[in-house]
């Protein structure tokens, strides 16, 4: 892994992360609220991001900007403390990104098949969530 920075490559890898997200780049900028030009040259490289984009990347579609700059992804044990921090939405959006992260990372998004399975799986820990959402709510309603 390169520490040093590209824009080129940050532009790149802003572009694997709004693939992942499934979203255009019309889209992605009005996200941010920027303009699409602004964040056409952002992906090409043409541009940096300012402190203030970065912010709203961060806080509006919660990905690392250590991946962002140069290439680090988050460790499991510390996407897991982030996802447990958010709200129930939150995390369901978090674990659909990581799926697509996944899939983005091993070159296989386009993949029917993968694609189905973490359907399924993102289905299953959905339930999981607001099954023990709902014992937390009972035991707290219980005083326990």
């Amino acid at each position: 892994m390169s520490k040093v920075y590209s824009k080129e490559e940050v532009g790149r890898r802003l572009r694997d992360i709004r693939h992942g997200m499934g979203m255009t780049q019309e889209k992605f900028a009005e996200t941010l609220d920027i303009s699409t030009q602004l964040y056409k040259k952002m992906e090409s490289g043409e541009n940096n991001i300012s402190l203030n984009t970065l912010s709203k990347m961060k806080s509006k579609l919660n990905f690392s900007t250590d991946y962002l700059f140069f290439g680090e992804q988050d460790s499991v044990v510390e996407l897991w403390d982030r996802m447990l921090a958010l709200h129930s939405i939150d995390k369901e959006m978090l674990l659909f990104k990581l799926f697509c992260d996944i899939a983005v990372n091993n070159n296989q998004i386009e993949l029917k098949e993968l694609s189905e399975k973490y359907s399924e799986i993102f289905d299953m820990i959905k339930k999981s969530l607001a099954d023990w959402n709902k014992e937390r709510k009972e035991d707290a309603g219980s005083g326990k």
